[in-house]
């Protein structure tokens, strides 16, 4: 495993946003990551306030971790450091002292142990066509992701103490595991007589399905540890919506747009995902199922979209924008009297 420091030029781009119902003095403070020479794609952020995930410049990519102006890149695919492909896709909640998890390009899994600086690449041994991808890990190296065996059917696994556990809930034809909450709970959804339900998965075995009213599919993309989800719709009428779901119940995404995506979801249950704007435009978007108040986020430079990857526990936020033209990454924190 290679690891290297780069220095990478950052700038700090404040914009103003509407928060809330009734107050829009809360806004938030953007510093991009990278200088245009690498496109950074983040897909978590850390309690330090450390953006996670893979960056590529030509040919190559390689995970990478960092806040401000050096950033550490990771080569866990190859010895070599230089022609192989390294795509981070998750870590161990909040932290990067626990465990990073990931994709090579045969596709291969990952796991990377930090504490004793380890790589573990995984092989599903039932499947001829290897595990296909991993989706997150928990704080004790429960990793999860999902293979495709023999007749082309998606399965979800459990990589634990060296073994494979699969699994999938009754019923399904497909299952599409997307990750793993920080109490060791399974999220994703599984495909039934071609219709997606969102499910969760407890350590004692216990199935949770997720189903909203009026929806054709429901798809489940994050989850904290008091039980508290977030994910995604598609609606009967046409569009798709974030939701909130705790106590069996469903929280639509409050905005007046028939598209939203939800991402993640902190301990604090502050959502983080991105909508579609009333210009047709992509912005990002905090909100607080709770109070029923939001941040906007739009990108700070014009007729440009933004996207929101990834929440702490201190509601700062990771993602990128610019994609159209050139795409940057960045950090974000909330200042101002309605910051969550």
């Amino acid at each position: 495993m290679l690891r290297m420091t780069l220095v990478i030029a950052t700038a700090c781009l404040t914009c103003t946003f509407v928060a809330g119902p009734a107050d829009a003095r809360a806004h938030y403070a953007l510093k991009k990551l990278l200088d245009g020479k690498y496109f950074f794609n983040p897909v978590a952020i850390t309690d330090q306030g450390i953006s996670v995930g893979t960056l590529t410049q030509g040919d190559y990519a390689w995970g990478y971790s960092g806040a401000g102006k050096q950033i550490t890149s990771y080569d866990f695919c190859g010895t070599s450091g230089g022609a192989d492909f390294t795509y981070i896709t998750g870590i161990s909640p909040y932290s990067l002292s626990g465990f990073i998890v990931g994709d090579c390009d045969k596709p291969i899994p990952f796991l990377y142990n930090v504490s004793t600086n380890t790589v573990t690449h995984l092989v599903e041994p039932a499947s001829p066509q290897g595990a296909s991808g991993v989706q997150g890990v928990s704080a004790g190296g429960i990793v999860v992701g999902s293979y495709v065996d023999s007749q082309s059917i998606t399965h979800g696994y459990y990589f634990v103490d060296g073994n494979y556990i699969t699994f999938d809930p009754p019923g399904g034809s497909g299952t599409f595991p997307q990750g793993i909450s920080p109490d060791n709970t399974v999220f994703g959804f599984y495909n039934a007589n071609g219709v997606d339900t969102g499910f969760l998965l407890d350590e004692t075995g216990k199935y949770t399905t997720l189903k909203a009213p009026g929806a054709v599919s429901t798809e489940v993309t994050g989850l904290n540890s008091h039980n508290q989800a977030v994910g995604n719709i598609v609606l009967a009428a046409g569009g798709y919506s974030a939701f909130f779901w705790q106590n069996n119940t469903f929280t639509i995404f409050p905005y007046s747009t028939t598209a939203s995506s939800a991402f993640a979801i902190n301990e604090n249950g502050i959502v983080a995902g991105s909508y579609t704007d009333p210009g047709g435009m992509g912005a990002g978007f905090v909100w607080n199922p709770a109070t029923a108040s939001m941040i906007a986020v739009n990108a700070p430079v014009s007729n440009e979209s933004l996207v929101i990857n990834g929440i702490n526990n201190s509601n700062q936020i990771t993602g990128t924008y610019g994609v159209s033209v050139k795409p940057f990454s960045f950090i974000g924190s909330c200042v101002g009297k309605s910051c969550f």
